[in-house]
């Protein structure tokens, strides 16, 4: 009985043993803020960030180091490396993304338009991407961070960073809250010849809340081409330009 119980005990610790390389070899799968599955790759060591906004969660949980290459706007987001190569990634080049050896590409929302989707031919090399949707809400934004530090094992970090911004919103919300002459905004987001602001529906529109203003075109929905003519006829009392 006793030989039995030993050489019983040594099959547990083999299989024991078999059973965890198999777990570390084999692929997590795990489901993208869109709803989408996919494949994480052993190690995360070099990432491809596609828009400013995803560049700037991913310096913030450290991974400043990792970021291989990423887009133009991302271009002085404090904590960037300054050498990091960038590229404008609405003229895609796939021979340069390629020879990055991405573990990883994190791409916007607005990157994909319709049907069109411009990294399907680098998911279809087995690289893995994943797809951060335009975020609508503050609370979006804080399960981007949630969901980019679970994915390159980062949670402590991105729990940490979501907490002192709940604190931060909640400390100014008191504030705006008390504000009985609210300020009326007209908040400027686009860079080129035409005028681009939005309205109500997402999180530019509910942080001007949160200070104690109105946005002049929050009887709108969505993202919004103005005309000059609109704007002057709104009659802001401040205007903020991206």
């Amino acid at each position: 009985m006793k030989k039995f119980l030993k050489g019983f005990s040594k099959l547990l610790a083999v299989l024991l043993i078999f059973s965890i390389t198999a777990c570390t070899n084999k692929n997590v799968t795990m489901k993208g803020r869109e709803g989408n599955e996919f494949k994480l790759p052993e190690s995360i060591d070099r990432i491809i960030s596609t828009a400013p906004s995803n560049t700037e969660i991913l310096v913030e949980l450290g991974l400043s180091d990792n970021l291989v290459l990423v887009d133009d706007y991302s271009v002085g987001i404090e904590g960037l490396k300054e050498d990091v190569e960038t590229m404008d990634f609405f003229n895609l080049n796939a021979e340069e993304i390629i020879a990055k050896d991405p573990d990883l590409i994190v791409v916007s929302g607005f990157s994909v338009i319709g049907d069109e989707d411009p990294y399907k031919t680098f998911s279809d090399a087995g690289i893995t991407v994943v797809y951060i949707p335009v975020s609508n809400t503050i609370n979006d934004i804080y399960e981007d961070i949630i969901f980019m530090g679970n994915l390159t094992n980062k949670s402590d970090k991105a729990n940490e960073i979501v907490d002192k911004m709940k604190s931060e919103v909640e400390a100014i919300k008191e504030i705006g809250n008390k504000i009985e002459n609210k300020k009326s905004v007209y908040f400027e987001i686009g860079s080129g010849g035409q005028l681009y602001t939005f309205g109500s529906g997402n999180f530019l529109n509910e942080m001007i809340e949160i200070v104690g203003a109105e946005n002049v075109f929050k009887d709108q929905e969505g993202w919004l081409a103005v005309s000059e003519e609109a704007v002057i006829s709104s009659n802001p009392d401040v205007i903020l330009t991206n």
